[in-house]
């Protein structure tokens, strides 16, 4: 910026300074111009004429000579004032660039930082041995170090280095009072930190767990909190939409569409709308099924009057199952009886006949690949399939989506025994979502690491189902973005959206 002025601007006009200095027979105006200037400058004529305001925006062109005009130029640079502001200003665009994983941009703000000390030691020299000492011949050089490096966790050591070199300086040259304002605060370890703070939270925090032992190992300070969605999901929101920037919410498309919209029921119900929550990744495809040991079970008609062993509430997987009964069974209230249980001890229900059905998520579904749930029921039991409907009500799902999606029958291995080629399955996605305040660099950390870095799955100890959905990274493209039921372009974290664009 000063080179520009002084290389761009200063020059040509200086040259119009002379030429007027030997051309001008304007006394009258070099009269006026002259009182106070140079001693004072801040010294303001009162009561400006016409062709005061008029030779206002010549003030170097129309000097009455170089040597003025040169004091004017000094008048208006001053010494260390412009560049130090300035050297702030561009201290907290590194460091946001930083934030953002733009090491180039930082590197270039660290080399204009430089340029700015040397021009401010040369208008005020008893500075230089300062600016030489703690930035210039060391400093820097550790700065720039760190940025060729690439490891964060030193990048961000240097650049509190950096700041506590400054404040160093403003003690050593009288200027301790600097030191108070907010740059040097908001920039402090402890702001700083906040920035590399993640909770996952979710009903399921197996996959989260994975996610957050990789982050943990790039210098971010994360922790996985389980619990019921509405719940969790309602205390965040009573939170300060900044407050909960940190916070990274696992849910599936059921809660999406509830809080999104205000819905649902009494027992899983969201009292606000949240328009913040923005899509970062897909985790989990569950498909559900309806399974038998007797069968003379084949269908909604003949499951009527029967016990089905469903999750107990409150549970996403409940109001699922409640839901798809209802609409896509046609089933209503006091057709089937339903018995609850966790979600592990559902198939020692079925096997120990304390229900004649079991409804739930039966298989995992990834890419291409698909894997089956309690595997244990399917080899010691001959475990009967039972069809969903050819027609529904379609009275209920308007509150949420439940897609479908159609399986070959050996891609569960042939353990289910139904006449079919192929079965049917309603699916439950869910997905990390994080909030419109998330810093852009969590969420492109976060689908860095579940997206490319699969050598790092391979260090980690087996964590549930991290083997199945992450072993090779995640399918992280616009594709198994949309597979997201009801999510638009809006609903995607900007990062995300920008992080998709380019795989």
């Amino acid at each position: 910026m000063r080179c520009w002025f002084l290389g761009i601007f200063l020059v040509p006009v200086l040259s119009l300074a002379q030429v007027s200095e030997e051309n001008s027979g304007e006394k009258g105006f070099e009269q006026r111009d002259m009182r106070g200037e140079i001693e004072k400058p801040w010294r303001v004529p009162n009561g400006p004429t016409p062709y005061q305001w008029k030779s206002d925006r010549r003030w170097m062109s129309e000097a009455p000579s170089t040597k003025i005009a040169l004091k004017r130029a000094e008048s208006y640079l001053g010494g260390m004032s412009y560049p130090m502001w300035e050297v702030g200003e561009r201290f907290e665009l590194m460091y946001q660039a930083v934030e953002d994983r733009n090491i180039h941009y930082a590197r270039h703000q660290l080399q204009t930082i430089a340029r700015l000390m040397l021009y401010g030691s040369m208008a005020r020299p008893r500075f230089k041995p300062y600016a030489d000492a703690m930035f210039l011949d060391s400093q820097f050089h550790n700065m720039a170090s760190a940025f060729d490096s690439g490891e964060y966790d030193k990048i961000y050591s240097e650049l509190e280095a950096t700041r506590q070199s400054c404040m160093g300086c403003h003690i050593a040259t009288k200027f301790a009072y600097l030191n108070k304002i907010r740059l040097f605060e908001k920039l402090s370890p402890q702001n700083i930190s906040r920035h590399k703070k993640v909770t996952f939270h979710s009903e399921w925090t197996q996959p989260e767990d994975a996610v957050a032992k990789v982050l943990k190992g790039k210098g971010y300070e994360t922790t996985t909190v389980e619990g019921n969605l509405p719940e969790r999901l309602e205390a965040l929101l009573e939170k300060p939409l900044d407050d909960r920037k940190g916070d990274l919410v696992h849910i599936t498309s059921v809660d999406f569409s509830l809080v999104k919209n205000g819905k649902g029921p009494k027992w899983h119900s969201y009292s606000k709308k949240s328009e913040d929550l923005k899509f970062v990744a897909n985790t989990l495809k569950w498909g559900y099924g309806m399974l038998t040991l007797d069968p003379s079970i084949t269908d909604s008609e003949s499951l009527k009057g029967k016990r089905v062993g469903v999750v107990s509430r409150p549970s996403t997987l409940r109001l699922f199952a409640e839901a798809a009964l209802k609409d896509k069974w046609n089933l209503v209230e006091g057709d089937v009886e339903l018995i609850s249980s966790s979600f592990s001890g559902l198939p020692k229900l079925l096997r120990d006949k304390t229900v004649d059905a079991i409804y739930l998520p039966i298989v995992d579904l990834r890419r291409d690949s698909y894997r089956v749930m309690f595997p244990d029921l399917f080899e010691k039991e001959s475990v009967y399939w039972v069809p969903l409907p050819q027609q529904n009500k379609g009275s209920y799902s308007a509150n949420f989506p439940m897609p479908t999606s159609i399986l070959p029958k050996d891609s569960v291995a042939g353990i289910v025994n139904t006449p079919r080629k192929s079965i049917q399955v309603l699916t439950l996605q869910s997905a990390l979502f994080a909030w419109s305040s998330t810093p852009d660099h969590i969420v492109r950390d976060t689908l860095v690491t579940m997206g490319e870095d699969s050598a790092a799955w391979k260090k980690l100890p087996n964590v549930g189902m991290r083997d199945f959905y992450f072993k090779d990274g995640q399918p992280l493209n616009v594709n198994s973005m949309s597979e997201f039921p009801g999510l638009s372009l809006m609903d995607v974290h900007p990062e995300a959206a920008k992080f998709y664009s380019s795989q």
